[in-house]
């Protein structure tokens, strides 16, 4: 992915021509030209706080499933956060994934419960897909703040990714930067809605760790500033790197202003086309 700088040709010509002519030969309204700040698309975080004793989840993320066939899984991304009650002391749940529950802005009561964007929370599945489809359809209608690119470098032999976090100012955005790492295509077992446990049930997008601290790290960008972010992570010996990726995301108050999703080792999709 390419980050772009917002360049307006008319305007700076405009600028241009404006310096060789003597003030009070310009009308007033004609001294100030506005740029407006590039457009950039909007992706969107779900956060699924999930677990494999919850009998429900299985059909939640199957309205993520949906959700990501309709709009593209690199423009809804999703995390399975395996905490509380019905994830606690099963394979997939993490102390930093029980953290997020706990700390969650909107108090989880049941599970399933999916968080949007960090600003809506739909608990449960009754309602169906629309429930969800409402609150993904309207934060995908809207501009990004900043455009947010990973790259990745992997070294097998030490098992550690390399994480480029390239950032594009188009608003000035104060707030925090949040780097994790999930996994795909993990075999491991999961109550299913009829109450039966299957042993063989495959697990996606599951959060595995936190990269730059449980909380992120203190961020800030204005209009038009290019930044990079780096950091390295040593993978768990029980992780696939071939199955992992990178999920980077800004959030503020206001909530998450932009997400990405990468490879933890670079896929042909994930390489700038001028390298």
């Amino acid at each position: 992915m390419k980050l772009t700088h917002i360049y307006n040709k008319v305007a700076l010509f405009a600028v241009a021509a404006l310096s060789l002519t003597a003030c009070n030969d310009v009308d007033e309204e004609d001294r100030f030209i506005y740029v407006e700040p590039q457009q950039t698309s909007k992706n969107i975080l779900i956060e699924d706080f999930t677990g494999q004793r919850c009998a429900n989840c299985p059909t939640a993320t199957g309205f993520i499933g949906e959700l990501q066939a309709q709009f593209g899984e690199e423009h809804v991304i999703a995390v399975g956060i395996h905490s509380g009650p019905l994830g606690l002391n099963t394979p997939l749940y993490t102390a930093e994934g029980q953290h997020y529950f706990e700390t969650c802005k909107w108090p989880i009561v049941g599970q399933p419960a999916c968080v949007v964007d960090r600003r809506t929370k739909v608990e449960g599945t009754q309602g169906g897909l629309s429930s969800l489809l409402t609150p993904v359809t309207a934060a995908l209608a809207e501009s990004a703040p900043l455009e947010l690119a990973a790259v990745t470098s992997y070294d097998e032999a030490t098992r550690t990714v390399t994480i480029d976090v390239n950032a594009q100012g188009i608003l000035d955005v104060t707030g925090k930067l949040q780097v994790w790492l999930v996994e795909d295509n993990i075999t491991s077992q999961q109550t299913m809605p009829d109450g039966s446990m299957q042993w063989q049930y495959v697990h996606n997008h599951v959060f595995r760790a936190a990269v730059n601290g449980l909380d992120g790290e203190d961020f800030a960008i204005a209009w038009d500033e290019a930044k990079t972010i780096t950091h390295e992570y040593v993978l768990n010996d029980a992780w696939k790197a071939e199955n992992m990726s990178v999920v980077a995301f800004v959030y503020t108050d206001d909530g998450v202003q932009q997400v990405v999703k990468t490879h933890v080792i670079p896929a042909a999709e994930d390489t700038p086309a001028d390298e």
